[in-house]
């Protein structure tokens, strides 16, 4: 192995490490109350009330099933609401990073090094930027619009 990839996998594992403490703080932390609502209401429609009778809110039903999937691993794991969203969050924005990282190794014109920047931005933007906003509908739509 030669010192440019020893290099990457320690940058690779530094990334990993903040990643990860970050997300762990932020597991920590209260979900946030338009999550908590909208959550509220996927749980509704699930159990199979319609949306329009189940809750009101002003937001297209889009806002609303797009937290059924973590409803869905509560229901099947016995996983309380509040963690299953987190989980599904975190599921999300790895399978996501890959992908990013996937599509810009691909990209010729760039070096290692550009490749790497591009992902560590990529991280920060969904993982360290958003901070209150994490697990919010706008965050989820950055997370799966490279799914």
């Amino acid at each position: 192995m030669n010192k440019n990839n020893k290099i990457l996998i320690a940058q690779h594992f530094i990334i990993c490490i903040i990643s990860a403490v970050v997300l762990l703080r932020q597991f920590r932390l209260a979900i946030n109350p338009d999550t908590a609502w909208l959550t509220s209401c996927a749980h509704r429609y699930y159990e199979g009330i319609p949306l329009i009778n189940g809750c009101y809110d002003t937001n297209p039903p889009l806002s609303t099933l797009i937290y059924v999937p973590s409803i869905a691993l509560s229901d099947l794991t016995a996983i309380k609401i509040y963690y299953s969203v987190y989980i599904t969050i975190f599921a999300l924005i790895i399978l996501s990073t890959v992908l990013t990282y996937l599509i810009i190794k691909k990209m010729s014109f760039l070096s290692k090094e550009e490749h790497q920047i591009f992902v560590v931005a990529y991280i920060t933007a969904v993982v360290i930027s958003p901070q209150y906003n994490f697990s919010q509908r706008d965050h989820l739509i950055v997370v799966l619009s490279l799914i």
